[in-house]
């Protein structure tokens, strides 16, 4: 088992009297490999559960293992570590660094890693020949368009080939053509190197082709229910 969220609970302070819970108990276990979407209407803690998986935000309660480590009390500087190492994120907003070219963008998380410059090269080129960009490498993202930059996120966070990837709205930005070529490359990722895929996404011709749903509703989670 990958990862395992045990009585997760998140609650958002907003004053000294005044809490929202966001997450209500969550219990999930989800496998190596798997390619699972998380569907529910907005408010339903779909990016909070997202956050959480990826150590972008701490449970208020509860306990999150990966590989079998308690991780949901660790300190900040292991949890640094655990994104850059062992988790990709596909944000909706893209997050690309302005001053970098679309080939920096995608390097960036392979700067302080011990693969040659060879591997690193060879990654980026196909990843990027993948996604039908490569033709934009010396491109800065000001220069792109949204399906693009959306295409660039997607290539940065593949490329350090992690075993956890974590997806918010990734087709909001693209095309239909796109959308599927997006999909296809990471339903292939998964099986070629037994990649977690995790998406957030209201996408209803995305998740038509995701078997494998987890359904949320008002902070609770019902794995395959309705």
């Amino acid at each position: 088992m990958l990862l395992s969220l045990r009585n997760i609970k998140k609650d958002y302070t907003l004053s000294k009297t005044i809490s929202v819970p966001a997450l209500k108990g969550v219990n999930l276990q989800i496998a190596k490999g798997e390619f699972v979407a998380v569907i529910g209407p907005s408010g339903s803690g779909k990016s909070t559960l997202l956050n959480i998986l990826g150590c972008l935000d701490n449970c208020s309660s509860g306990s999150y293992l990966f590989e079998d480590e308690e991780i949901s009390k660790c300190k900040e500087s292991y949890l640094s570590d655990f994104r850059r190492n062992k988790v990709g994120f596909i944000f909706q907003s893209f997050n690309l660094i302005p001053t970098l070219n679309v080939y920096e963008n995608v390097e960036l998380p392979l700067w302080h890693s011990s693969i040659s410059h060879e591997e690193k090269k060879n990654r980026i080129h196909d990843l990027l020949e993948q996604l039908e960009i490569l033709e934009l490498k010396n491109r800065f993202p000001k220069q792109l368009s949204g399906g693009q930059q959306q295409r660039v996120a997607i290539a940065r966070a593949l490329v350090r080939k992690p075993l956890l990837v974590l997806a918010d709205e990734p087709t909001a930005s693209l095309d239909s053509k796109t959308s599927q070529i997006m999909l296809k490359l990471l339903q292939k990722e998964a099986k070629l190197h037994d990649t977690t895929f995790i998406i957030a996404s209201h996408d209803t011709e995305l998740l038509a082709k995701i078997e494998n749903k987890i359904h949320l509703k008002d902070g609770n989670i019902n794995q395959g229910g309705n």
